[in-house]
């Protein structure tokens, strides 16, 4: 042991300060690739314009409201497509609209636009993904007054029935 050196060899011979470097290292490391995710990632789930959706809820809660005084109901099966069965009080629509919106990712949206067959139902042919889904139903265009709500888990061999929400 020399008097410049007290501990007995030079510094990298000792655990201590290896440590210290790889502690501070991993820091480093940990921290640079949360950033990485941060920027990287865009959050799909959040919405732009609150304010306008906030708005949009309003119309919607009125839609729900007159689903349920028309008594409308609905019945959905998916074969080779979109098969609806509708019961509604008061004038059917032409056209109608399903949207199945993913629960947490909005490049599984799909939505339908249905057109009313001979026998009194509605179809459209389209393909169905797999998993969890918010689906609503309403008439096509810009004046829907209604709609029907519910969610879904994909696929489904049988049918499900849609009653508004509320």
């Amino acid at each position: 042991m020399s008097e410049d050196n007290p501990y007995g060899g030079p510094w990298y011979v000792h655990f201590w300060p290896w440590f210290i470097v790889i502690l501070l290292g991993t820091t480093v490391v940990a921290g640079l690739t949360t950033v990485y995710i941060a920027v990287s990632g865009a959050d799909a789930l959040v919405v732009d314009n609150y304010y306008k959706k906030g708005k949009a809820i309003n119309r919607a809660l009125a839609g729900d409201q007159e689903a349920a005084l028309r008594e409308a109901r609905a019945e959905v099966r998916f074969e080779d497509g979109v098969v609806i069965e509708l019961v509604i009080l008061g004038d059917l629509p032409d056209r109608l609209r399903l949207d199945l919106s993913h629960v947490t990712r909005a490049d599984f949206d799909r939505s339908f636009e249905l057109e009313r067959t001979e026998t009194g139902g509605y179809a459209a042919v389209g393909d169905v993904p797999d998993g969890r889904f918010y689906a609503t139903l309403r008439p096509a265009g810009d004046d829907a007054t209604w709609r029907l709500r519910r969610r879904v888990s994909l696929p489904m061999d049988e049918r499900f029935e849609m009653e508004p929400s509320g």
